[in-house]
């Protein structure tokens, strides 16, 4: 059940870490609950790249990003804006992907961060735990 929430995430930060071209360091946290096959899920988590990255399409990756959690009859996530991921993640995929995307998360309960740091290493990003 929850591979299926990790596998969405997934692919949205396939296309937010393949964009390419001109800004800072910025980050946008997502806020909201996602219902997974039936189970609502609390998730706090936040993308921060410092690539050059120009900011409306960074912007629009975290909005579609944020519709995940409309899928299956949940609401979109909360989504704001900073220069840099909140402090004291639980854990960080750093290059998420192997992309210049670093991937912050906050409210995961055991069994999820340990699906989401197997998914980080499996795809190429290095698990980093403050």
């Amino acid at each position: 059940m929850r591979n299926i929430y990790v596998f969405l995430g997934l692919i949205c930060f396939t296309g937010l870490a393949s964009l390419t071209a001109r800004a800072d360091t910025q980050a946008c946290t997502l806020e909201g609950q996602v219902n997974a096959l039936g189970t609502l899920v609390d998730t706090k988590d936040c993308m921060e790249t410092s690539t050059d990255l120009p900011v409306a399409r960074f912007q629009e990756s975290c909005s579609a990003l944020a519709q995940l959690g409309a899928i299956g009859g949940g609401t979109p996530a909360k989504v704001s804006y900073s220069e840099k991921c909140p402090a004291n993640p639980q854990a960080v995929c750093k290059h998420f992907m192997g992309q210049p995307v670093d991937a912050y998360y906050y409210r995961r309960d055991a069994d999820l961060l340990k699906t989401t740091r197997e998914g980080c290493g499996k795809t190429g990003g290095t698990w980093w735990v403050p």
